[in-house]
């Protein structure tokens, strides 16, 4: 790979030098795109390097998963996404939840460990994986890699149903979230939010200022005192 991209890096490496910028986005050869604690774990390093070689001359579907590396970081939540059969997307080492299968499948939507695609599967080739490595079975059945094949596609991907079946659910349950990747996810997260709660205990907020400058029990906002009574607009004064 090194020998494939010296010659363009170089390129821009000089054109950096010479012009003070490169020509093209580099984010994608900068080793600072991933994660601190994914790096330092040699395990993961291994695996991944392992699969882009693999995969080099593979189509580049935009949403095909990595198998390799998988579990590095989870949420607090993740157990409880894995239980409700979330298909879950590596992005930067962070298990982020995709969409869902149903809790029929449970935690068996999750990725198996890495088998290198069978490479070593046969007797005695572990030890090309480097000392002290065991052969790595092949996975009989990757219930994970079967939803993944399902979305390799420039079209509409598998899940698109049942994406837009949990899209349609979250709706009737919770507001629009601009940073809500899965409906489910997010619908999760509003049933243990305050503002779920009946309106008579949700805070009182000021208009005026940001949301975590709740009014107390007289009406006044805790920031900024008694509301004016000349104007009601909230860039007068009142609150």
């Amino acid at each position: 790979m090194g020998m494939m991209l010296s010659g363009g890096i170089g390129r821009e490496l000089a054109a950096w030098v010479l012009h003070g910028a490169p020509t093209l986005d580099l984010f994608g050869f900068d080793p600072a795109r991933f994660h601190a604690s994914t790096v330092a774990d040699a395990r993961w390093v291994q695996d991944r390097t392992h699969e882009s070689y693999a995969k080099t001359y593979a189509i580049v579907f935009p949403s095909d998963e990595p198998l390799a590396g998988r579990g590095a970081r989870r949420s607090a939540l993740h157990d409880c996404l894995a239980a409700a059969g979330c298909v879950f997307q590596a992005r930067h080492g962070f298990e982020r939840p995709g969409w869902f299968v149903g809790p029929d499948v449970g935690a068996g939507a999750l990725p198996q460990g890495y088998d290198y695609y069978g490479a070593y599967a046969d007797e005695e080739s572990g030890w090309r994986l480097g000392a002290g490595r065991a052969d790595v079975a092949a996975h009989e059945s990757h219930p994970y890699l079967d939803f993944v094949e399902g979305e390799l596609t420039f079209g509409w991907p598998a899940s698109f149903g049942r994406v837009a079946e949990e899209a349609r659910d979250t709706a009737r349950d919770a507001p629009p979230h601009p940073s809500s990747f899965s409906p489910h996810h997010h619908a999760l997260l509003w049933r243990h939010s305050p503002l779920h709660a009946p309106a008579s205990r949700r805070p009182r907020h000021c208009a005026r200022h940001s949301r975590r400058d709740a009014r107390d029990s007289s009406g006044r906002c805790a920031r900024r005192g008694p509301a004016s009574r000349s104007s009601t607009s909230p860039t007068s004064g009142s609150c």
